[in-house]
């Protein structure tokens, strides 16, 4: 079937006549035969997308969806169906956009979060979450405090696109960096690689990534919506293909000691913090972590030049906490007077 025969048609489509309001053809004649040719794609015109309420009535959308005031879509004839994929609005659903948190919805849905979003607990299995906002340039940094593992948990803390697996550890796919808990090593595209020291209950482990100058985002702002069997979905277009990022490097901390570069000059685009939880069936206490986006941290981020190759950032470049892609500061060790870090 075409992708004309499935997107939504409006009035473009021809009807056939009943066979009781047709007239007997007086001889041989084709023309009071129903067309079978199929009418030209119509414009698809977005509207305000709406819900069930609870008596069966129908309602707004409202603002954490589809605006309510649209402009008119046209969708090329060969829009392919598959790449159509159910799509909220622009905020996801709960997030505070003034807040850097872990995302209530890029996780594995076998993941519990905390009211606050910042501490996150799996079982049975290795399951993964990411963060709300994610970087494309700048160097950047988070803490994560492993808060329980129990006897058979363990964890692994990494950067990943938003393409990542979320069944699956960091470092699983191409799509993800990760650090192991097990023996340090680090993890890419599924292959281990000897790295620093393991990490166990009770550590804090640093994020840092640098992202040069001149990396896009990959991440589009527009989006374009059609409405395919009753439901607003939004159209997937073509992404670029990313570039490798010179310079670009992603190393972590133990409990304040730098455990060196883990991966340089990968790919440009929007990395995310990501992580990741396992314990077996029989564990009965899930494990969990904290993670700590700034602007106070337990132990200060690593100088920038200690964490890069010879074409990373100057000695003098800054260091930004996560917390500051929603708020503007930059990374400390310095609490305000009101607030305590840690006894």
């Amino acid at each position: 079937m075409t992708s004309e025969e499935n997107v939504e048609m409006g009035s473009g489509i021809n009807m056939p006549i009943r066979p009781e309001e047709a007239a007997p053809p007086t001889a041989i004649d084709d023309s009071h035969k129903p067309s079978t040719a199929i009418a030209p794609l119509a414009p698809v015109v977005q509207q305000p997308l709406r819900s069930k309420g609870s008596k069966g009535k129908r309602k707004g959308f409202g603002a954490k969806g589809l605006p309510a005031s649209v402009e008119r879509v046209v969708l090329p004839a060969s829009v392919d169906l598959v790449e159509l994929r159910y799509e909220g609005g622009k905020s996801e659903p709960g997030d505070d956009v003034s807040r850097v948190t872990l995302s209530k919805v890029h996780k594995a849905a076998q993941l519990v979060l905390s009211e606050d979003r910042l501490t996150v607990t799996g079982h049975k299995g290795f399951r993964s979450a990411r963060s709300t906002h994610g970087v494309h340039s700048g160097t950047w940094f988070c803490e994560v405090t492993v808060t329980h593992l129990g006897p058979t948990g363990h964890v692994r803390l990494g950067w990943a696109t938003k393409k990542v697996e979320l069944q699956a550890p960091v470092g699983f796919d191409a799509n993800g960096f990760g650090y192991r808990d097990v023996d340090g090593s680090k993890v890419h595209d599924g292959l281990r690689e000897a790295y620093g020291q393991g990490f166990a209950e009770g550590d804090v482990i640093g994020l840092l990534i640098h992202l040069p100058e001149g990396g896009r985002s990959l991440e589009s702002d527009e989006k374009k919506y059609a409405r395919y069997k009753g439901h607003w979905m939004r159209v997937e277009e073509e992404e670029a293909v990313p570039n490798k990022l010179p310079g670009s490097s992603i190393s972590f901390t133990r409990n304040g000691v730098p455990q060196g570069v883990a991966f340089t000059d990968f790919d440009e685009g929007t990395y995310f913090p990501m992580v990741s939880l396992y314990t077996l069936p029989q564990q009965s206490t899930g494990a969990s972590v904290a993670v700590n986006f700034g602007p106070v941290f337990k132990f200060p981020p690593p100088p920038p030049a200690s964490a890069s190759t010879c074409e990373g950032p100057s000695p003098g470049a800054a260091v930004k906490a996560m917390s500051g892609l929603a708020t503007g500061m930059l990374a400390s060790t310095e609490p305000p007077s009101t607030q305590i870090v840690k006894a």
